[in-house]
């Protein structure tokens, strides 16, 4: 029995004496101490609930800035989102370093119920694990992170469109704390970071981000929000290949008709109609890959212009043909002339029949001034008025006849070589001079 004491007691000196050389893991005080703490911890109560408002400190970082589309307006980012507040519950003052908290512990923590006001759709990363983590402080900051892609929506005005700068934003709010539990505020230094120096978008160049505060009032509260607000500016190169280049040749294609002979009525009736149907392809192509708003945008006003002037080339030669008609005619009846005047037949004065027919429509009228003609007694207002507006049609009329017999086919087609080509570069530099203008248009103006 007395061996059997000694041995037990002696295991008991040795053990002790073991455990004392061997001091307790770092892991295991650093387990108990995360325990302790998060015994402190509430999820369902903000900190300092009576007191003052807490106050969460916000920036992000730009991992990725996705496509603008201008058809559903809105735009693509993915962000990692961070915020920090003070929780004094969560303060440790037996270590000086922060600790890092795993995922399946943040949602023992209060986090504020923070949402992106104008967003569509939005998702978290988890893969491989969630893309979440907490840093905790001594203290008793919280550091909080997460990784998140969302689908924002872009209020945009395209009058100047495709040579528009567009302002995309993001806002971000609490849900259900208004001012008196929570207030936000954006971090000191670089409250927005990208993942380059140089962002590059398809379509657009990023010239500047601004960020500042903004309230919300609505009839649950007012809440403190934040806005991030970033300054596109459209690269238009595209448009210019695919839009202005192809538009112009066509217009210019159309102005061909006015060197082809007249008499060549295939050529110039397909040339003219070819124009016309490819610039409508375009304008329906455009109109399908762009959004569809109440107002004229530029490149709207581009191809009306241009679809008048391919359509007016083609009712040019409309004219042309006419006044060819015509000519010949003429030619023909001064022929016959040339002819009766060689048999000594006498010809009524009229030398051709337009004339004729002018010269009836001028006995008409003259008819008219004459049984409507003022007496040199008469003061009667209404027969002087009817007297001058028949005398200003006559001289209208007479006008106009000798503009007709002056204006040729040919000379018709050398004008429009110069009024053409003229209208267009006018048009040109109006139309560059206004729309490249670095005018932002907000969505209450």
């Amino acid at each position: 029995m007395r061996v059997v004491i000694l041995a037990l007691f002696t295991f008991q000196v040795i053990s002790y004496a073991f455990n004392e050389k061997i001091p307790k893991t770092n892991e295991s005080e650093a387990s108990i101490l995360l325990e302790n703490i998060l015994k402190k911890a509430d999820s369902k109560i903000r900190p300092n609930v009576f007191g003052e408002p807490v106050e969460v400190t916000c920036d992000f970082y730009v991992a990725s800035f996705g496509s603008i589309d201008e058809v559903h307006m809105d735009f693509q980012l993915d962000i990692y989102f961070h915020q920090m507040w003070l929780d004094k519950r969560l303060v440790f003052e037996k270590e000086k370093r922060p600790m890092m908290l795993h995922h399946k512990f943040i949602s023992k923590l209060w986090i504020p119920d923070l949402y992106f006001i104008n967003e569509k759709t939005g998702s978290f990363h988890d893969i491989v694990q969630p893309n979440r983590v907490a840093k905790l402080y001594p203290n008793g900051t919280v550091w909080y992170s997460s990784r998140i892609t969302l689908k924002l929506a872009c209020p945009m005005v395209l009058v100047h469109f495709p040579m528009d700068h567009q302002q995309c934003f993001v806002k971000i709010a609490s849900y259900g704390y208004d001012l008196k539990d929570v207030t936000l505020r954006w971090h000191d230094v670089d409250p927005v970071e990208f993942s380059q120096k140089e962002l590059s978008l398809p379509q657009f160049e990023l010239t500047k981000t601004s960020t500042k505060k903004c309230d919300m009032v609505t009839k649950t509260g007012n809440f403190d929000c934040l806005e991030a607000v970033f300054h596109l500016k459209r690269q238009f190169g595209f448009y210019v290949l695919q839009t202005y280049i192809p538009s112009i040749l066509i217009v210019i294609l159309s102005w061909i008709s006015f060197w082809v002979n007249k008499e060549a009525v295939p050529a110039r009736i397909t040339l003219g109609v070819t124009t016309v149907l490819t610039m409508t392809t375009q304008l329906s192509t455009a109109t399908k890959s762009t959004m569809r708003v109440s107002y004229p945008k530029a490149l709207d006003v581009w191809y009306t212009f241009c679809m008048i002037l391919v359509f007016l080339a083609l009712i040019e030669y409309a004219f042309v043909n006419a006044l060819a008609r015509k000519g010949k005619r003429r030619r023909r009846l001064t022929n016959d002339d040339m002819e009766l005047q060689e048999l000594h037949i006498t010809k009524p004065s009229a030398s051709t029949l337009e004339d004729l027919h002018m010269e009836e429509a001028h006995v008409m009228v003259a008819r008219e001034m004459y049984h409507h003609r003022p007496s040199t007694c008469s003061t009667n207002g209404p027969i002087n008025l009817r007297y001058r507006i028949f005398k200003a049609i006559h001289s209208g009329w007479i006008k106009l006849h000798q503009t007709s017999n002056r204006l040729t086919a040919d000379g018709l087609d050398k004008a429009c070589r110069i009024i053409f080509p003229v209208s267009f570069g006018v048009f040109n530099f109006l139309y560059w001079v206004i729309y490249t203008q670095p005018i932002v248009y907000k969505m209450d103006e």
